[in-house]
């Protein structure tokens, strides 16, 4: 399963009804943040590569949701600021089975679950 869409359907069909809920929610709200403001990126890349040594900046964590399916897949999106000196910056990070992926894989789960709404609405 190397496609980004069968793991995100995979994902999906074996998660309750109830958190699917809670999930197209918890993204609903991300991507619209992310969306309308600049300040704030998706990051492609892992959280240390290519940073300056840890002492230089300074890390918090905002956000943590955490979903796990009926199979035991897991899938976490956190929010991290960074401060630089005089300079924050603010990304997400996605997991899923404890290893970062990239961010297509949130926003396919994101329109499978606004499709499979507008399906069962019509």
């Amino acid at each position: 399963m190397c496609d980004v869409s069968e793991q995100a359907l995979y994902f999906l069909t074996n998660l309750s009804h109830k958190e699917k809920e809670q999930l197209l929610e918890a993204l609903t709200d991300i991507l619209t943040t992310y969306e309308k403001d600049t300040d704030k990126k998706i990051s492609s890349q892992p959280l240390f590569e290519n940073h300056f040594p840890l002492y230089d900046h300074f890390l918090r964590f905002h956000l943590l949701l955490q979903f796990k399916n009926l199979h035991n897949e897991e899938l976490v999106i956190r929010e991290v600021q960074e401060n630089l000196l005089f300079k924050n910056r603010y990304f997400l990070q996605v997991f899923y089975n404890c290893q970062e992926i990239p961010f297509e894989f949130v926003k396919k789960i994101y329109l499978l679950l606004e499709e499979e709404t507008t399906h069962l609405l019509s």
